[in-house]
């Protein structure tokens, strides 16, 4: 698990595989995508995650 060290507000603090802890930066990261009418790109550079964790994050773990 490590922490996420960025100065943004209202994302989770602390990143791992834990169901809910994944379960939080998934709701964080599709709420970015749709308040800030994001791309995959922008949203990976936010969060400090890859591209490929945002997709599989946003949509393998939605359905």
């Amino acid at each position: 698990m490590t922490k996420n060290k960025s100065k943004t507000c209202g994302k989770p603090e602390i990143y791992g595989k834990s169901g809910d802890l994944l379960h939080e930066r998934v709701i964080a990261v599709a709420g970015y995508i749709v308040e800030n009418n994001a791309t995959v790109r922008q949203t990976a550079k936010e969060f400090g995650i890859s591209k490929s964790t945002v997709h599989t994050e946003v949509i393998k773990q939605n359905g």
